[in-house]
């Protein structure tokens, strides 16, 4: 006999000590395949792994089709990761998931954007803690002028925080007014930030 909540304990183990996954993982993967069991009991199907089928994840499926979508996808790759570890391990011969062809569709959202409003106050707190700074320390200063630099970047290029935090001095041409960003993959891409015809030279 090799019961799902046996199956469970060990899966749980593998990914504790094995894969050495968080705790909040952990906890999840132990909240969806709880799930899954109760289900079992609850429509009196075999909690006996080597007999749980297709035809009951299917079940399973259609009863938590009324979550998000997000949801139902997090719990379907829990109980992969768990059949995909069972048949690794030589637990079951055949993996009911194998021939299930799953396709569950997010809504597409649209990205929150910040209105003019948020982006006035964003610039004008980079300025005024610059323009306080100048008879401060040369260090605030800089500070508060790198940060300016900074904010100034990100709204004219739409880079990310990591590809500007990445930019290094070779990356910008004083001369064109074009700075050259790395994205994924080492991706290259070009910006121009301001007019080539009057260009600001470092001193």
């Amino acid at each position: 006999m090799y019961p799902i909540q046996t199956a469970i304990t060990e899966f749980l183990k593998h990914c504790r000590f094995e894969k050495n996954l968080s705790p909040k993982t952990i906890k999840s993967y132990s909240i969806d395949l709880k799930q899954l069991t109760n289900f079992l009991v609850t429509k009196n199907c075999s909690i006996e792994i080597t007999e749980i089928t297709k035809n009951e994840l299917r079940e399973f499926l259609e009863s938590i089709s009324s979550l998000k979508p997000k949801s139902v996808k997090r719990k379907v790759a829990t109980i992969k990761a768990m059949f995909n570890y069972l048949e690794f391990e030589d637990k079951i011969t055949t993996n009911p998931l194998r021939k299930m062809r799953i396709r569950i569709k997010e809504p597409k959202r649209l990205p929150k954007v910040m209105d003019i409003r948020e982006i006035r106050k964003i610039f004008n707190l980079a300025y005024e803690a610059n323009s306080i700074a100048i008879n401060g320390s040369s260090y605030g200063f800089f500070e508060t002028l790198r940060n300016i630099v900074v904010v100034e970047l990100l709204f004219a290029t739409g880079a990310g925080v990591s590809e500007i935090a990445g930019l290094k001095e070779d990356n910008i041409d004083t001369i064109t007014g074009a700075i050259t960003i790395k994205g994924k993959g080492n991706k290259e891409r070009i910006i121009q930030v301001c007019n080539p015809a009057f260009p600001y030279v470092l001193p």
